[in-house]
């Protein structure tokens, strides 16, 4: 890789880490502020919009941005599956962005068109830390795949 190159892929893995420590940290704030509200019995609708809002962008962030992963180089020692390249990370990252899209026109969306996206983002997120089909072995295919002794159970 260039040292151009390099430097661009540290930028942007910097503006990963920071997208997630915002997730982290949002998703916390809204924890803490949601057990809060809950057991002193404090309730406003001003913040209890906000919330609602700002745990539905984080979540959106979050999906797009474990989807676009998918892209980044990657310290796994397997590649992405094509067909995660080819279809479903685009179609979650183009998923991600029309929602936001709806949200900032709309104010809000549907618990559970949120629960849906956090779920989808989970999911990618387990499937990208597995090595894909074709180095999954000898149990998993009709022949071992070369060069693949090790035990990744």
């Amino acid at each position: 890789m260039s040292k151009t190159g390099h430097y661009i892929f540290q930028y942007i893995i910097v503006r990963v880490i920071f997208i997630n420590i915002l997730l982290a940290g949002g998703g916390m704030g809204l924890i803490v502020l949601g057990l809060i509200m809950e057991t002193y019995g404090l309730h406003n609708d001003a913040v209890e919009r906000f919330a609602g809002f700002a745990s539905s962008l984080l979540t959106f962030l979050g999906v797009l941005v474990t989807a676009g992963s998918i892209y980044l180089k990657s310290w796994i020692p397997s590649r992405p599956d094509p067909a995660s390249t080819i279809l479903t990370a685009p179609v979650a990252m183009i998923a991600c962005m029309v929602a936001i899209i709806i949200l900032f026109w709309q104010g809000s969306i549907p618990a559970n068109v949120v629960n849906g996206f956090a779920l989808l983002g989970l999911a990618g997120a387990l499937l990208r830390i597995q090595p894909n089909r074709q180095n999954w072995g000898p149990a998993f295919s009709a022949e071992p795949s070369e060069g693949h002794s090790e035990n990744h159970g």
